[in-house]
């Protein structure tokens, strides 16, 4: 479900969240992957990394932050400024097909086997200082557990009236020889 998820304030210069449709493209020891996770840090050397500690790239590769650099401005483009210079700018990309996309762990996404991805530019914005929660809607999820409990308990009763069924007919067929 590639839905929007809300906005939270976290405040922190180095968190950006994608509001309206597009990925921050990340670069693995296996290959660039999608993800729409922007809690972003930096390397001891200033390369912009993810929660996984995968590079966050750019529109020209990596992001690199000068050493010293002091206040930290990512604009709605992606761009970032610090102290009021620009440094880079966080690449954002549409995938034209998400169903050629599957789940390869840590809020990353990959093109399937076998599937060509082509990548557009993205209509949506990032927001710095905030992150995108998930986008489950938890009263309705609760209600489906609730549901499929009750399911699996109706079932575990049949289940035992047909064990008992079972067991009562083995019973007097064992009697009646």
């Amino acid at each position: 479900d590639f839905s929007q998820g809300s906005l939270k304030t976290t405040g922190a210069p180095l968190d950006v969240a994608i509001s309206g449709d597009g990925f921050f493209t990340v670069r693995t020891p296996q290959g660039d992957y999608y993800s729409r996770n922007g809690h972003f840090r930096l390397t001891p050397a200033g390369t912009l990394i993810n929660e996984q500690g995968v590079q966050v790239l750019g529109d020209g590769g990596e992001i690199t932050i000068p050493a010293g650099t002091g206040s930290l401005v990512i604009a709605e483009d992606g761009r970032i400024f610090g102290d009021g210079d620009l440094i880079g700018q966080i690449g954002m990309v549409m995938v034209d097909d998400l169903t050629k996309l599957e789940k390869f762990g840590g809020n990353m996404y990959r093109a399937k086997e076998g599937a060509q991805v082509e990548e557009v530019e993205a209509p949506g914005f990032m927001a710095q200082g905030f992150l995108e929660t998930p986008n489950v809607d938890v009263v309705y999820e609760m209600v489906n557990m609730i549901e499929a409990q009750r399911q699996f308990e109706a079932y575990q009763k049949v289940m035992q009236s047909a064990d008992s069924v079972d067991r009562e007919a083995i019973t007097k067929v064992g009697r009646n020889r």
